[in-house]
């Protein structure tokens, strides 16, 4: 049985500990709070861009472009994936780590022969980097995504797949869905296929639409299609982001629960030992009285 000052050590770090989590919960919640608002505004504009590229899809015949075309002969394929750079947010890059091996095992074997790897986010590149080929880290990208990130990444890439040194590029990050539930998911980035782009209202194919176009829709196309890859990194960074702190925030608090249940036990069991402790002394002391 642990001794008085065992156990009044043991319940002021609990205490202490309680307060750390506390505070980094309420951290976690104003970023959760922030990172929603960016997604929000984000996914507003992403509609609005899917719309124009299903429009311009289905007014047009024959689209031709590096990023529709679909490359073949490199046997080789891309996977970026989006974690954290902090952990202590529970299962949320481990949920998103295993999802990725699933995929390597039962549908990357279709895809290509080789699979590489590049990685945004510390927790996935130290996981990751001893079973993989890694082709690029990008580092301090996920905590607080900036569009300036997501553009850069996304040239990249784009200047990867237009060379032909992959025949596709998928990414793999965890889409935030609200403060309890983030689904991992892996997508396809490159090629695009401008068809499956879904138009205003949640149709899955674009209308056919009478419009004319200033620039011509080749022109068009050629400065949209690369913006519309960035801007999908982006929102994909956002939503990682969302998720990351509303993972944290949970985690947080079922620690300080935890905490609080343990300073409890402890403090109950101080309780007992010293009302023990003083009521042994009682007795010796009416003992003695007695004995003279």
């Amino acid at each position: 049985m642990a001794t008085l000052k065992e156990l009044k050590t043991k319940i002021a770090s609990l205490t202490s500990t309680q307060k750390m989590t506390k505070t980094m919960k309420l951290v976690a919640a104003s970023r959760m709070r922030k990172a929603i608002m960016a997604q929000e505004n984000a996914k507003d504009y992403a509609l609005k861009l899917e719309e124009l590229m299903a429009n311009v899809a289905g007014s047009s015949q024959s689209l031709s472009h590096p990023l529709l075309n679909q490359n073949t002969g490199s046997g080789k394929a891309l996977m970026l994936v989006i974690a954290s750079d902090r952990g202590l947010c529970g299962g949320f890059n481990n949920n998103l780590f295993r999802t990725v091996k699933q995929w390597l095992k039962k549908t990357a074997p279709a895809i290509a022969p080789a699979i590489e790897f590049s990685f945004c986010g510390r927790r996935a590149y130290s996981y990751f980097r001893h079973e993989t080929t890694v082709k690029e880290y990008y580092e301090g990208v996920t905590d607080r995504p900036k569009y300036a990130d997501a553009a850069r990444i996304g040239d990249e890439l784009m200047a990867a797949y237009e060379g032909g040194e992959y025949d596709a590029i998928y990414v793999s990050y965890s889409r935030f869905k609200n403060a309890l539930v983030q689904f991992p998911t892996i997508t396809k980035l490159l090629p695009i296929d401008a068809e499956d782009q879904p138009a205003a209202g949640g149709d899955a194919k674009a209308t056919e639409s009478d419009y004319l176009y200033e620039p011509a829709v080749a022109e068009l196309m050629a400065d949209m299609l690369p913006n519309a890859v960035k801007f999908r990194l982006y929102n994909m960074l956002l939503e990682n982001g969302a998720g990351e702190h509303a993972a944290r925030m949970t985690a947080m608090d079922s620690a300080s629960r935890s905490a609080g249940d343990l300073i409890d036990h402890y403090t109950l069991i101080h309780n007992r030992e010293r009302q023990a402790a003083i009521t042994s002394e009682l007795i010796d002391i009416v003992v003695g009285a007695e004995s003279l």
